[in-house]
Formats: structure tokens, sequence, C-alpha cells
């Protein structure tokens, strides 16, 4: 008679071979599966390790084991389902507008082909995206595009977070498509598209010099993942033009700051500012700041001199009540959509991927 755990083997093999458990379908749990068998769960254990080596079954780390079939997960393309986790955030500020983007530039990829995006919302919580990720493949997905979660959140993100950036590696080396968007994770295992943060800090820097500023001022923090670089850009870019990189730093106010009027808070972060300003100045800082800034320096102006600013990723305009034109660079996420949806169809489809990872240019709005 053979051991308990070659005769489970073989028993759940049959069971997927009757039709039981469909490829793509994710095995029960261990303590599901020895109640239902009547097996200890290292029996289990080492029964699905033998249909693991027949390729019955895939590890999926943090998820299951997913039954094969005849064909792995990379080639069968059973569903046309194509998983969406993304960062998302309250959905009565902008910054929804991100995920908006890269879904609907990824959705204008997939549709001509036959696939469809089955959503899920992260909320920028790392352990939030572990839950979405596991919704998503109770669908049955045959690839995975993801807005990575950072450990802070999008805000407070420490420099060198790298999120569940562990975790993606481990599905792309188990053979499922994965492609992230949007923000650089570090580490460089798992194919990405991404927006150049440095390129942002850099091209707000020279949008500023070439308007004829000397003194160009990073009014913001580099305390977070997605600051520094930013800072690191403006940092080069004033250096080449020979100049010396000033920074005026702020208060951690924003996660709970209102996006659309000025508040005491704002206020206090511009008190700050006021004894720099000994000379035209051109700023560099968070979009949260725009109304009260608007409010302060009424025509550009503190006394004598010139006040400008620019910021991150808000067209002008955006919240209906900014009073003042002013210029803001954008992440690309349409195209970073649009490229990182061909990038998981040659996946998808075992073609060659010229570029691993990429990063697209920012986009100037004057």
């Amino acid at each position: 008679m053979p051991s308990k755990y070659k005769y489970f083997s073989e028993l759940l093999e049959q069971e997927i071979k009757n039709g039981r458990y469909h490829a793509a379908d994710i095995l029960p749990g261990e303590r599901t599966l020895a109640e239902q068998y009547s097996v200890s769960r290292v029996t289990i254990r080492a029964g699905i390790k033998l249909l693991v080596k027949k390729h019955l079954l895939m590890a999926i780390p943090g998820i299951g084991y997913q039954v094969l079939g005849d064909k792995p997960i990379v080639s069968r393309q059973r569903t046309h389902l194509i998983g969406g986790a993304f960062a998302g955030s309250n959905m009565e500020t902008p910054l929804m507008y991100v995920p908006y983007q890269l879904s609907h530039a990824a959705s204008q990829v997939f549709e001509p082909t036959g696939y469809s995006l089955v959503f899920a919302n992260s909320d920028d919580d790392v352990l939030e995206e572990r839950m979405a990720l596991s919704r998503l493949f109770s669908h049955k997905i045959d690839g995975l595009l993801a807005m990575p979660a950072f450990t802070g959140g999008a805000w407070h993100a420490p420099v060198g977070d790298s999120g569940n950036y562990a975790f993606y590696l481990e599905l792309y080396q188990a053979g499922i498509p994965v492609v992230l968007m949007d923000r650089p994770l570090v580490g460089t295992g798992v194919p990405g598209v991404y927006n150049d943060p440095e390129a942002i800090g850099a091209m707000q820097a020279e949008y500023m010099l070439k308007r004829g500023f000397r003194q160009v001022i990073f009014f913001d923090n580099t305390d977070d993942h997605l600051g520094a670089l930013q800072y690191e850009g403006y940092r080069r870019a004033m250096k080449k033009a020979g100049l010396t990189p000033r920074q005026v730093k702020l208060s951690d106010f924003r996660k709970n700051s209102a996006w659309s009027t000025p508040s005491v808070r704002h206020e206090a972060e511009l008190e700050k500012l006021l004894p720099f300003l000994t000379a035209d100045t051109a700023l560099l800082c968070s979009p949260f700041l725009v109304p009260a800034l608007d409010r302060r320096f009424p025509g550009n102006r503190h006394g004598d001199f010139r006040v400008e600013w620019i910021c991150l990723d808000f067209p002008p305009g955006w919240n209906g009540q900014t009073v003042q034109h002013y210029p803001c660079v954008i992440r690309p996420t349409a195209e970073i959509g649009r490229r990182a949806a061909e990038k998981l169809m040659k996946l998808l489809h075992k073609e060659p991927v010229e570029h691993l990872v990429e990063k697209v240019p920012p986009i100037l709005v004057e």
C-alpha cells in the first residue's frame, strides 16, 4: 500500500483530471484539505509537492496552489482577464485621476485583443495590496498590471522603500506575467513602466531658470521616496546652472489636509518661507499649497519681488478654485498605462521584451 501522502497525491490528481478542480482554480488551504481528506497537514503538504513536480500545480506566493491542467498558466490564457491592482486613494481627491488614466490607457490596448481588466484598489496600503491581489487571483487572471503601494503611502514612503516588491518578484519568477506601473520600487527584476521623479525635479528647475529666476527653492520634503528623487533632479539642474540648491522643508501636514482651500496649517507652512524671499524667487512646491500661495502672493508679488511656483501633477484650475494660472509638470500616466499593457501582452504571448524596465519622461504644462 502506498504511503499516505502518495495516496493523497494520486487521489487529488485524479480529482483534477475528473474536473473537481479546474485549470486556474486555487486549491483550498492545507487545513481545509486536511479536514476533507482526513489526513494531517504534513501529508497534504508532501502530496502537493509531488503534484508540483508533475507540473499539475503551481505555487503562487502568498496565494496558495493553482491548478495548471495540461498547460502552464503563462500560455493558457483561458480567461482573457487581466488583473489591475491600483494604489488609489480617497475618491474625493484628485489623486484618483492617476489610476483612472493608467487603467483607461491599458484598457484601450487590451480591448481589441479580447482581454478585459478586473480591478482591485489597494488604498495605498501594502497589506491591503496583498489582499487585493488575492481577490484578483480568485478571478483566474492571466496576467497582472499593478500600480504598487508604498510602505508608508504615497506621501510618507521612506527613501529606498520597496513596498511589496519581493512579493511581485516571486510572482514573476513563478511564471506569472506581471508589469508594475507609475511608481518605481527598489529592485530591477520585475518588468515595469515608471514615471521619472528625477526628470520631474530637473524639468521644474530648468523651466524656472529659463524664466530668469536665479533663486529657485525646493519647497517640499526629501525624507520620502518620491521627494528624494525629485530633489536630486532639481539639485543636478541647479548645479549645472552654477547655482546653489536650497530647500525649505514642510511639516507632515499633507495626509489629512484639504486640497481645495487654504487653512491655518497651510498658512503656517508659508510663514517658514517668508525669510527666504529676499529676491525674485521660484518655488518647486507641493500642490497642496497652491490655493494658499494664490492668496498670500496675489499677482505673484511679495513686496518688490516676484514669487512664482511650479508643482507636480495637477493642471491649472484642477480644483475649480485656483485663481492664478500656474505651470506644473504632469506624470505621463496615459503613456505609462499604454506601454505597460503592451509589455504585458508580449509577456503573455512569450514575445521578446526589449526593455524590462522603462522610464517615461514627464510633461510640462505651461
